[in-house]
């Protein structure tokens, strides 16, 4: 199977790979969790996460497509 290269849609996902890849050059306190992070955290796995973001139990700070970031302290929250 083949597949159409578009530069510009190109250009912009490796524009979000260096962007994620600062993101994660930054301490966690630092800068917001992935749904791997939030995993970690609260001692469950990534889909129990993405789960219980649908069911409105997580908050999410950022979407872009299918990616989520998370506030840690709203995360943090949650544990409390």
């Amino acid at each position: 199977m083949s597949y159409i290269q578009i530069p510009m849609l190109d250009e912009l996902a490796e524009q979000l790979r260096r962007i994620e890849a600062k993101l994660d050059s930054l301490a966690p306190e630092e800068r917001l969790w992935t749904t791997r992070d939030v995993a970690d955290f609260l001692s469950v796995t990534e889909e129990t996460v993405r789960v219980k973001v649908r069911a409105g139990e997580i908050p999410v700070a950022q979407r872009a497509g299918n990616r989520m970031r998370f506030d840690p302290s709203a995360i943090k929250s949650l544990r409390q």
